[in-house]
């Protein structure tokens, strides 16, 4: 071998250890966002008065309806085993250069493939036995749709910022008598590889709230706007909040109207909405719609290997689920009043 070069054997460790350094960096990576994830959905919860004087009751609620779960946590628990028996199996064959690697990475994704399904119909029952219930247990005026979402084109009548070619939609909450309507949203943009070849892309993940509210004849665009043809007939405003102003950019249709109707009292009650939840906010104030879209993560998400993260899970959800409800009548409340 000529100095200087690198064998095949050296250069395969090097790729698999390049290999196995990415992966050890993004599961800490995750693990991180996880725990804090957990703990500002937690902070939220200790905040919500109501909540915390009906936690005891529905941590046991939930907990007596999630009987179904063992036989799904037993089966989850066996795969995983497979698979990292599977992983560590094919690392080793790998550095071995045995083709026995081969059927270790079928049995690799199979094990995935398997825990998929496992969650996939766990957290299709979970949600059709106990998120029903519980949110009706939380709030009898509220109903529960597992499979409704918000149709892709309402969601492009908001013009978020970011393309949408296709929009996943889901776990609906609405009230029996009322307007306001709250679900997750999943949104994908198509793009094309250097070969031609199309694929679709998360551009956002989180929720979006919608409730009626009286006729402002005006369009106002709380963060980052689509830029197309229709952008031209929209200007951008500031305020003299500037608290306001670095939370949010905003642009309307009829600058007199939206300097009528954003008065401090209203800016506030935003304002308090980005502090109390958290991620990236966008507010729609389309005539007689008010909108509200923000980065809740994947609400209601059962955890099926860890049951008390589960449950914290689902109360913390109802507590932010809570803070937008309450935040979008206020505003109702004090637009409603300003007779516009």
């Amino acid at each position: 071998m000529i100095e200087g070069q690198i064998d095949g054997d050296t250069f395969g460790n090097i790729f698999l250890y390049f290999v196995l350094g990415i992966f050890i960096v993004a599961l800490i990576c995750g693990i991180i966002y996880a725990i804090k994830d957990r703990k500002r959905r937690k902070n939220i919860a200790l905040n919500n008065v109501f909540l915390q004087e009906k936690k005891e009751e529905l941590v046991k609620y939930i907990s007596d309806s999630i009987s179904f779960r063992k036989p799904y946590f037993i089966s989850a628990i066996i795969t995983i085993f497979f698979l990292i028996a599977s992983v560590s199996l094919f690392i080793y064959y790998v550095y071995k250069g045995s083709l026995i690697s081969f059927a270790m990475f079928l049995l690799m994704i199979l094990s995935l493939i398997i825990l998929m399904y496992i969650q996939n119909e766990y957290k299709r029952i979970f949600r059709r036995k106990v998120l029903r219930n519980v949110i009706v247990s939380y709030n009898p005026t509220l109903e529960y749709f597992p499979e409704n979402g918000f149709g892709k084109g309402e969601y492009d009548n908001c013009r978020f910022y970011e393309d949408c070619d296709i929009l996943f939609s889901d776990d609906t909450i609405v009230e029996k008598e009322g307007s306001f309507r709250y679900a997750d949203i999943n949104a994908q943009c198509e793009t094309e590889d250097s070969d031609g070849h199309s694929h679709y892309s998360t551009v956002y993940t989180g929720s979006l709230a919608r409730l009626d509210i009286e006729n402002t004849n005006c369009e106002i665009y709380l963060g980052k706007v689509k830029k197309d043809i229709f952008s031209k007939t929209y200007k951008s405003i500031k305020f003299e909040n500037e608290e306001f102003n670095k939370m949010f950019s905003a642009y309307t249709n009829n600058e007199l109207v939206a300097y009528k109707l954003l008065t401090p009292d209203i800016m506030e009650q935003f304002i308090e909405l980005k502090q109390k939840t958290y991620g990236k906010i966008d507010v729609r104030i389309l005539n007689d719609k008010l909108y509200i879209r923000f980065q809740s993560g994947d609400s209601f998400s059962p955890e099926l290997l860890n049951k008390k993260l589960e449950i914290d899970n689902v109360i913390s959800s109802l507590a932010v689920l809570q803070v937008v409800m309450d935040t979008m009548y206020k505003v109702k409340e004090i637009i409603e009043k300003k007779n516009l």
